[in-house]
């Protein structure tokens, strides 16, 4: 870069500085410690081009691979957060106030030998039962679970003399009691997809014991007679297990519905309506049928997850009478209709 530059002339007139730039950065001497001699100091500097700049020009020349790479690398991390947001965005507004949870984050289902069993199981082998009205392969999924889960109740499948029809009265040892699909209710069957189209599902409960143990009502000798008698109501009978679902806490409860707004005036229907046969279990036979109740959920309310837990008030025990639960058998699971 050409400059010149020139002091003090004897008759007092500076000389002309010129230069070919035009950036000229006149500094004070003292910035440095120089000592002062009387001359002017003019320091020229000039100002390069930013990377920044130089990075964009690189890309816009399509000279350098590496910032193009870096820059579509960047440009698609960016796309992926804006779907990110956006489908978070979403869940949050398809929830309608309720919470979306996944499935994963409630326990694994596993099924009991002894005690209550629920089905269809939810996705993952969890307790999380969950579908959407507006996705058909969810309810078919839930419908082939419990169409695999009431197979062994069709009445082709219990036909033969070990069978027989059983009643509070009537119930061999060396047989089995019959119990079919037209014990489950109207809307509990695989023609109208077990209610979960219409937003009520049906939910099969079985009463699973060991061969050669008995199940017998709760009765007014036992520790948890006057609450098995409040929860069952009119449905408790002597000859029976009975079954009641419950939401499991008062929040939950505000989802379930109102009953009033039914025409049965009840949001929870159980096929059969005393619950569990108990001389069904004073049998022999390893060909044992286990119990089943269908349980009709009426008004679930959508976008909420709904805490469920149902009890069958009985007590087993063994040939030698001792007893084998202190407590009603339990099942819970979530049910989420969005």
């Amino acid at each position: 870069m050409a400059w010149k530059t020139s002091g003090i002339s004897h008759n007092g007139v500076y000389d002309p500085v010129t230069t070919t730039s035009d950036r000229v950065f006149i500094r004070d001497p003292e910035d440095d410690g120089s000592h002062w001699t009387g001359r002017t100091y003019v320091t020229l500097r000039t100002y390069h081009t930013p990377a920044l700049k130089n990075f964009y020009s690189k890309i816009k020349s399509r000279t350098s691979p590496r910032c193009l790479l870096i820059g579509l690398i960047v440009t698609l991390l960016l796309l992926l957060l804006v779907m990110v947001i956006a489908l978070s965005s979403q869940e949050k507004a398809h929830a309608d106030g309720g919470h979306a949870t996944k499935p994963f984050m409630y326990e694994q289902w596993v099924k009991k030998e002894t005690g209550l069993n629920f089905y269809p199981v939810g996705e993952g082998n969890s307790t999380y039962i969950r579908y959407s009205l507006h996705r058909p392969e969810e309810i078919d999924d839930y419908t082939a679970k419990l169409d695999m889960a009431t197979k062994r109740y069709e009445s082709l499948q219990q036909i033969g003399d070990d069978f027989v029809d059983c009643n509070t009265t009537y119930a061999p040892s060396d047989k089995i009691c019959r119990e079919t699909l037209q014990d489950f209710g109207g809307i509990c069957n695989s023609y109208n997809k077990y209610g979960f189209r219409r937003a009520t599902p049906c939910i099969l409960l079985t009463l699973n014991l060991p061969l050669n143990t008995k199940v017998r009502a709760i009765l007014p000798k036992d520790h948890l007679y006057v609450e098995a008698e409040n929860a069952l109501g009119d449905d408790y009978s002597p000859d029976y297990v009975g079954v009641t679902c419950q939401a499991a806490t008062s929040e939950d409860a505000k989802n379930v519905g109102n009953s009033t707004l039914l025409d049965h005036n009840k949001t929870i229907v159980y096929s059969p309506a005393h619950g569990f046969l108990a001389k069904a279990y004073d049998t022999t036979s390893d060909k044992f049928l286990p119990q089943a109740v269908m349980v009709h959920f009426n008004s679930i309310l959508n976008f909420h997850d709904v805490h469920i837990t149902c009890k069958a008030w009985g007590i087993a025990y063994t040939s030698q009478n001792e007893n084998i639960n202190q407590e009603p058998f339990s099942a819970s699971f979530v049910l989420r209709i969005e």
